[in-house]
This record gives C-alpha cells, structure tokens and sequence, in this order.
C-alpha cells in the first residue's frame, strides 16, 4: 500500500448510528421513495426555528456506529501522519470549502486484525466530511467530543457555507486530494464517481438490497469492520 493513505468518511450513517431505531428507518425509507418518485433535484433546508430545533434534536441523540471508534483507533495507530489531538481539535471547520457485485460486496467481521500487521511506511490521514449545514456546527463538535472521536481526525470538514450537499461533497473531496472515501448514501457516490478520481466505498445500509450498486467503480461492504479489505480491493 502506498504511504500517505488519505481517506475521508462520511458522518451520519458512517461514524454516527442513526437514531431512535426503527422509527428513523421508516422514515428514511419514505423520503428515499419521495426522492425516487419525484425525481427532484432541490435539496431540503431547515428553515424554521421549529425544523431547526428538531434537526438539532435528532443528530444529538445518534450513537457511534458499531466498530467507528476501533476502525478509526486503528488507522491512527499504523500512521505516523494524523495530527495530534490539539491539533486535531482546533481543526474543526477551519475549511471553509465547500469485479462482480458477489466477489466486491464484503462482511467479513476479522479484517481489522490486518491493522495490527501494517507496518510503519503504511500512513493514513483520516478525515471526516459531514454535509451538515452550519447550524449544526456546535452540536457535531460536541458529539464527537463526547465519544472521544475527535482526536482520531486529522480534521474534520463542515458545511458552514450550506451549499448543495452533493456539491459540497465533490468540492471538499477534491480539495483534500482523498484517496478513499465511505458513505452510506449510493447516489452521493455516483456523483462523485463522475466528478473525482477518488476510490469509492459503499456501506450499505441494512435496509437496501447491496445489489442496487450497478457501479463497478463503487466497492461495497456491510459494516465498518470490513473497511480496510475494501480499501485493498479498491485499489
């Protein structure tokens, strides 16, 4: 592997669980099934007090995801790049920018037992990429704060300026030069499969059907423990 591995994750349904179980689920699988049938491009933007305040509500009470905190101990232990924890707390926001589907779709629960025998020029840079608008800057902080998440970041990129999520996804990933990049979100990547020279992995979330990846540029994978044999595969 190369040294210098830059590798960006998304947060919401990545690094952060999604909340109050199945009631959320529900509710995603209805906007997803809006989206499809509407076909509309326009993205929602909380504008009331009220849907702010709800927002806020909702991201506050997610939980790291099952294997988050491992993974990302483990990629900053092999790398001799990834800032200190002072510096990687005062980093926040300080962006303003903006095979066959069987052999690429992995779940094996062991792969992160291959950190342990990564030597010493394997370096990665981790770097977490979240679409949330500005106002949620405070409360995404503090969350990763209060999981002790923060300092496992070389930095970790907002949406203050609230542009169009898929633009500022594009935008921040070609800035930071990523290697790799995970998110939940399929049309998100394909977009960026357009857009950047970037490796793209998908974690599939547990509602959809893995084999909705028509993209061979996308590699897929069921949990975060299986992250590093999708890193290998993209390559």
């Amino acid at each position: 592997m190369n040294s210098s591995i830059r590798i960006g994750f998304d947060l919401d349904g990545v690094i952060a669980a999604h909340p109050f179980g199945g009631l959320f689920l529900a509710l995603r699988k209805w906007k997803e099934r809006w989206l499809f049938k509407s076909h509309n491009s326009r993205y929602y933007y909380p504008d009331t007090s009220v849907e702010k305040f709800v927002w806020k509500l909702i991201n506050n009470r997610r939980r790291p995801a099952k294997g988050a905190g491992k993974l990302l101990e483990h990629l900053q232990n092999t790398s001799r790049s990834i800032s200190h924890p002072e510096r990687s707390s005062r980093s926040f926001g300080r962006n303003e920018a903006e095979g066959s589907l069987s052999d690429r779709f992995l779940h094996s629960s062991s792969d992160l037992e291959d950190f342990g025998r990564n030597d010493e020029k394997n370096n990665f840079g981790v770097y977490l990429v979240t679409t949330r608008f500005g106002f949620l800057e405070n409360i995404t902080i503090n969350w990763l704060k209060k999981y002790h998440l923060h300092q496992l970041f070389h930095q970790v990129i907002i949406n203050k300026k609230d542009l169009e999520p898929n633009e500022f996804k594009v935008k921040t990933v070609k800035e930071l030069g990523l290697d790799y990049f995970v998110d939940d979100d399929l049309e998100t990547l394909n977009i960026l499969s357009k857009n950047t020279e970037t490796k793209l992995i998908w974690l599939c979330p547990p509602h959809v059907n893995p084999a909705i990846n028509k993209n061979p540029e996308i590699v897929s994978c069921d949990n975060l423990s299986s992250i590093y044999s999708s890193i290998k595969l993209a390559q």
